[in-house]
C-alpha cells in the first residue's frame, strides 16, 4: 500500500493553503476546534468560525501577532474589521501563535504594556499634524531621490480642510463629468477625494503638473483622476497613456485608453504556469504558443482544466507526468513549478 502523501488544498476552517492528509481541516484547526467549542462571527474578520476566550478566531489571533495589530490586541472599542492575508504552509513561529491574548496576572501586565507601546507608536504616526502630511515643496526644486508613498484614508482625512491649488479647475471638470455621464453624488465625492490627493502630491513634488506615473500611488479611482487632471490641464502625460482598469472593455464610459501591453517583467504562463523570465512580452511561453498552434483544445484528464491544447488527453504541463501517473507513483494532479523555460517547443518528448 502506498504512503499517503497528502493533497495541497485550502483548509475549510482557516482557509490557509496547506497539505492535508485525508481531511478537509488542517491539524492546527482540528486542535483549535476541540479546545474551543463556541462558534460565532469573529468581530475582527467578520467570518463565521470557532472563537476562543478572547472572542476571536484562530486566523485573527495569528494575524494580530504577525501584523502587530495593537488595536485588536487591546480590544480598543471602535476598532475597524480587518481583511485576512492568505497563508501558504504552516510555520512554527512563536510570533504568530494563536494562544489567547489575555494572559495570567503574573506576566499579563507586561504583555499589555508592550501592546500599548505599539499602539502609541501607531497613533503617533496617525496623529501627525495635517500640515506635515504631503507638505508642499518649493516649486521647481528637484529632489535627490524619491521614495514611494503609502497613501490611505488617513492621508485623505489629513488634507480634507487644506486649500489646494488647482482644485477649483479640477472641480469644474469633475462636475461636468458627473453631469455628462449622470454619475451619482457618491461617485463625485469618492473621485473628488482622490483628485485632491493627487493635487496634494503635486504640491509635495514641487511641480506645476501632476506626473502621470505617480497615479500608481493613489489608492483608488486612478483612471477617473487621470481624465479629470488631463481635461483640467494639470497632468504631465507619460510617453504612453496609462490605464489602470483591468478589463479589456470596461463599462466605465470615460476610460478610452487602450489596454497597455504587458511590461517586460517576469510573469506566469497562463497555460503551463511556468515562470517566464523578464524581457518577454505576452502571457504565454513559446512552447505553449506552439502547442496552441498544433493541438486542439479541450479538458485535461489530469489537472481538470478546460480550454488547453491537449496531446493524448494531457495539457503541456501534465504531459511529462503521464507515465508516472500510469505507474501510480506520483500525486494525482501536482506538477513541478518551472522557472526560466528552456528553449524547446515541446514537453515530454
Amino acid at each position: 500500500m502506498g504512503t499517503d502523501q497528502g493533497t495541497a488544498r485550502s483548509c475549510e476552517s482557516c482557509l490557509g493553503w496547506v497539505v492535508l492528509h485525508q481531511s478537509r481541516v488542517c491539524a492546527g484547526c482540528k486542535g483549535w476546534q476541540q479546545k474551543h467549542r463556541e462558534r460565532g462571527v469573529c468581530p475582527r474578520c467578520r467570518h463565521d468560525g470557532y472563537l476562543n476566550t478572547d472572542g476571536l478566531c484562530r486566523p485573527c489571533l495569528h494575524a494580530i501577532r504577525a501584523e502587530d495589530d495593537a488595536e485588536w490586541a487591546l480590544g480598543i472599542e471602535g476598532a475597524r474589521p480587518r481583511a485576512l492575508q492568505l497563508t501558504i504552509g504552516v510555520y512554527r513561529d512563536g510570533s504568530t501563535s494563536a494562544r489567547p491574548l489575555r494572559r495570567s496576572v503574573n506576566d499579563g501586565r507586561y504583555v499589555l504594556a508592550d501592546w500599548q507601546r505599539k499602539l502609541n507608536q501607531a497613533r503617533a504616526y496617525l496623529d501627525e499634524p495635517a500640515a506635515h502630511v504631503l507638505k508642499p515643496a518649493t516649486r521647481g526644486q528637484i529632489p535627490l531621490f524619491t521614495l514611494p508613498r503609502t497613501l490611505t484614508e488617513t492621508t485623505v482625512r489629513a488634507i480634507a480642510d487644506r486649500p489646494i491649488s488647482g482644485w477649483d479647475r479640477a472641480r469644474e471638470v469633475l462636475l461636468a463629468m458627473a453631469d455628462e455621464h449622470r454619475f451619482s453624488r457618491g461617485w463625485y465625492y469618492r473621485v473628488a477625494e482622490m483628485v485632491r490627493l493627487a493635487l496634494a502630491i503635486r504640491e509635495a513634488e514641487g511641480t506645476d503638473l501632476f506626473p502621470e506615473t505617480l497615479l500608481w500611488e493613489l489608492p483608488a479611482r486612478r483612471d477617473a483622476v487621470r481624465v479629470v487632471l488631463l481635461r483640467a490641464g494639470l497632468l504631465a502625460e507619460a510617453p504612453e497613456p496609462m490605464r489602470f482598469h483591468p478589463a479589456d472593455q470596461p463599462s466605465t464610459p470615460y476610460i478610452n485608453v487602450p489596454v497597455p501591453r504587458p511590461p517586460l517583467t517576469p510573469r506566469q504562463c497562463r497555460d503551463c504556469y511556468a515562470w517566464i523570465p523578464g524581457g518577454w512580452r505576452g502571457f504565454r511561453c513559446n512552447p505553449c504558443k506552439h502547442w496552441r498552434e498544433k493541438y486542439a483544445q479541450g479538458w485535461c484528464l489530469r489537472c481538470r482544466r478546460d480550454g488547453l491544447p491537449l496531446r493524448g488527453g494531457h495539457c503541456r504541463g501534465c504531459h511529462p507526468y503521464r507515465l508516472l501517473d500510469e505507474a501510480g507513483s506520483h500525486a494525482a494532479q501536482a506538477t513541478q513549478l518551472q522557472i526560466d523555460l528552456p528553449a524547446g517547443t515541446t514537453a515530454g518528448g
